[in-house]
């Protein structure tokens, strides 16, 4: 008895998936095109949001006195 409403469930959880994923993969394949959107860099492809994460870690690191070095034993 118990079987049949686990197996309905999946069904519809699958066909819910279906549906999220056929509205909303073409928003998210434009965004991953923005965001991933690669430079070359002495030779090598490397992707925008790199430059910023890592632009980001640098300015907070000096901004904040390297507390990510001198707070590390608290």
């Amino acid at each position: 008895f118990l079987f049949f409403f686990g197996t309905l469930g999946t069904a519809a959880a699958s066909r819910i998936d279906e549906a999220i994923d056929a509205n909303l993969g073409p928003i998210a394949d434009a965004l991953e095109t923005i965001i991933f959107y690669s430079i070359p860099v002495a030779g090598q492809q490397l992707p925008l949001v790199l430059i910023a994460l890592g632009g980001t870690a640098i300015f907070l690191t000096l901004y904040f006195g390297f507390i990510n070095i001198r707070a590390f034993w608290l």
